[in-house]
């Protein structure tokens, strides 16, 4: 784990080097623009039909992107999760779509227990 103080502190979760995933948490520093579309957008880079859902886990509701994308000939899985309500919580989960150990891990949304807001 690293933790990333300053105007906008994050912590990055990086398991182990052949883990197959990452995970990066921060709170951002100003309210969530809600519906705009451009944001979701800048999150992926070459990727395949982003999807966007809301989603209510554990009394707290997020906007929830996602799409896979080939990068250095992985197919990785990408989840951008940002929370509606204030102070908002953005949460991006990347990890390998080989590693079908992990991946009801997030698809169950486990991994919101992790997370030190949360």
């Amino acid at each position: 784990m690293k933790e990333e103080g300053g105007m906008h502190p994050k912590l990055v979760i990086y398991p182990a080097k052949l883990d197959g995933y990452f995970m990066v948490v921060r709170i951002l520093a100003w309210p969530y623009p809600g519906e705009s579309k451009e944001w979701g957008d800048s999150v992926f880079t070459r990727s395949t039909l982003v999807q966007k859902s809301v989603k209510e886990i554990s009394g707290i509701s997020f906007y929830v992107w996602e799409a896979d994308q080939v990068r250095n000939q992985n197919l990785l899985h990408n989840q951008v999760w940002v929370s509606k309500d204030s102070p908002s919580v953005w949460i991006w989960v990347q990890w390998k779509k080989d590693r079908t150990d992990i991946e009801p891990f997030f698809l169950k949304h486990q991994f919101l227990g992790l997370s030190p807001t949360l």
